[in-house]
């Protein structure tokens, strides 16, 4: 990344046409930001479609795929399709999400088809069903291998987010500072640099802890986790699976410094999965993880009648591959719209000071919350 002395001092005594760019492309001058002031920017519409068209791939994640495993790549849902999406889409079968962000921070909830939501290119057919079928055929019931798959679906699509992040940095930059003042370009090539940094750093952790969960997975080992279920009663009006690295815990003191180079980041796996009368909030963390734990256990510890809110508040905030019902989301008032709107748009939810608001959020009633499922009959 260049710094400003060192860009000022380029500008001031000008550039040769077929000189390097100031920012960094590896291009010459004439064929990068000679005359970016002057072009025309592109609408907020066709940025998105552009960035969404440098963002999907189609790719099989699965540690035994190849051509000769593989069979045809699919849009895998990370969300579980026939339960919880099912559960929450309306009349003309479509769900709300703020994901994936506009470039207009004011727009609405998108409204999406349910058999669309949460879907990713990275699985094909075979290993998507193989591999997911404890999910997808059974109730859940809280085993190791159902809580670890929720967590590896997580994982697979933080990978394959932060692989296509990559893949748009350098056509993105091109066209984010259209018809900006070179000032404004400066600042704008810094940003994009220093994020390029963030998501390549966070790419190589998250591909490190998919390599580990897939020795898991060939090796039928799920044991080495905690979970916290919170089982819930009540309609399951917001479904939601990420993996949040939590720098925070409920109150603000610090958990974990996240452009710390020489800590590992910790993880924290969230889903919410249907059961009878309701649904249930999977957390999962690895054992020596002491700022997920510490969620899990300010969570636990939070009183039942705020403990609602306050996990779906947490979701929202971190967790961007989320959907709702409309009937929900309708029924909240103007105000916690405008806080839950907040949340979800969030730039960096790590960096950025919010605070929990003290009220249902959800028409939840909290049944359980224990580390353990091991009579589902009895707790859900």
């Amino acid at each position: 990344m260049f710094s400003c002395p060192s860009y000022c001092r380029k500008m001031a005594r000008g550039i040769g046409r077929n000189d390097r760019c100031w920012c960094g492309s590896g291009k010459k001058y004439k064929k990068c930001h000679l005359g970016r002031s002057k072009e025309r920017p592109l609408p907020s519409p066709a940025l998105v479609a552009e960035l969404g068209r440098h963002f999907k791939v189609k790719q099989c994640l699965h540690p035994r795929a190849s051509s000769s495993t593989c069979g045809k790549i699919i849009a895998a849902h990370t969300i579980q399709r026939a339960g919880a999406l099912a559960s929450i889409s309306d009349g003309s079968g479509h769900v709300l999400s703020f994901y994936p962000l506009g470039v207009d921070p004011g727009a609405p909830p998108h409204r999406v088809g349910w058999r669309e939501a949460s879907t990713f290119t990275g699985f094909c057919d075979q290993h998507d069903s193989q591999t997911f079928a404890p999910l997808e055929r059974f109730a859940f019931a809280g085993t190791s291998e159902q809580c670890f798959l929720l967590a590896y679906r997580a994982q697979c699509h933080e990978v394959y987010q932060k692989q296509g992040a990559l893949r748009t940095y350098e056509p993105m930059r091109q066209l984010w500072d259209r018809g900006q003042p070179p000032e404004v370009q400066r600042a704008i090539q810094q940003l994009e640099a220093a994020q390029c940094a963030g998501t390549r750093q966070g790419l190589a952790e998250m591909s490190q802890f998919k390599a580990r969960m897939d020795s898991e997975l060939l090796q039928g080992d799920f044991s080495n986790w905690n979970h916290l279920f919170v089982v819930f009663e009540g309609p399951l009006c917001v479904a939601s699976t990420g993996v949040p690295t939590p720098n925070r815990d409920l109150s603000g003191a610090t958990l974990q410094t996240l452009h710390d180079p020489e800590s590992a980041l910790q993880p924290l796996y969230v889903g919410v999965v249907p059961c009878q009368n309701g649904g249930i909030v999977v957390l999962t963390w690895r054992p020596d993880d002491s700022a997920a734990a510490r969620i899990a256990r300010d969570l636990e510890e939070r009183n039942r009648r705020d403990l609602p809110g306050a996990v779906v508040q947490f979701i929202f905030a971190h967790v961007e591959n989320t959907y709702f019902s409309a009937v929900w989301w309708e029924s909240l008032s103007r105000s916690v719209q405008i806080h839950v709107a907040r949340l979800a748009r969030m730039g960096n939810p790590y960096y950025e000071r919010w605070t929990y608001l003290h009220e249902p959020i959800v028409p939840w009633r909290v049944k359980n919350v224990t580390a353990s499922l091991t009579a589902p009959e009895d707790s859900l």
